[in-house]
């Protein structure tokens, strides 16, 4: 543990299961985050709004020393995996710049507030086997949905590979793109 704050430890009154503030902070530790719209109002794939959100993620993911290693946006939410890569990188720093950068964005292209859902749902990849399978829900998730036919159709989803190596994602999903491409 680092030298976090004795009040870092306690559980988030605002969701009462998230992990400890320091287990965030872990570096290469992929965790699969997926942010919920308000009321499940499915709004993400309006015009340019997935884009703004890919763009906003990936700045919101370098502000906070953190690296994306899939994603994809979805009608009512969104799934990423990521991991802190840096030394003083913090997961849910990214998240909450993330989305309150968002909010501001697609309130002023009409969407109402507030925006998304109070917190965010995540969970940790632990091994190999469970990051694999984690980037496999996440490039599928439009397909298995009935959004579109296969998972290459989907034009909002994309893995980017391991930031902790040069090496390329080597599970081969059949979808998305990849470093090796």
């Amino acid at each position: 543990m680092d030298d976090t704050d004795i009040n870092d430890e306690r559980p988030s009154r605002k969701h009462p299961y998230r992990l400890p503030r320091w287990a965030y902070r872990e570096r290469d530790v992929p965790m699969l985050v997926t942010i919920r719209t308000h009321n499940g109002l499915p709004f993400l794939l309006r015009r340019g709004i997935p884009d703004r959100l890919l763009v906003a993620m990936t700045l919101s993911a370098e502000a906070h020393g953190c690296a994306i290693i899939a994603h994809t946006v979805m009608p009512q939410h969104l799934h990423f995996i990521a991991c802190v890569s840096e030394r003083d990188g913090d997961l849910v720093s990214f998240v909450e710049r993330f989305k309150r950068q968002t909010a501001r964005e697609l309130h002023e292209m009409g969407v109402p507030t507030p925006v998304w859902q109070r917190s965010f749902h995540d969970k940790t990849a632990f091994n190999d086997d469970a990051l694999a399978t984690m980037v496999e829900y996440v490039l599928t998730n439009a397909s298995m949905s009935g959004l579109c036919r296969t998972p290459e159709d989907w034009p909002w989803a994309k893995q980017y590979g391991y930031p902790w190596t040069d090496a390329p994602w080597d599970v081969d999903t059949g979808c998305g793109d990849s470093a090796s491409q």
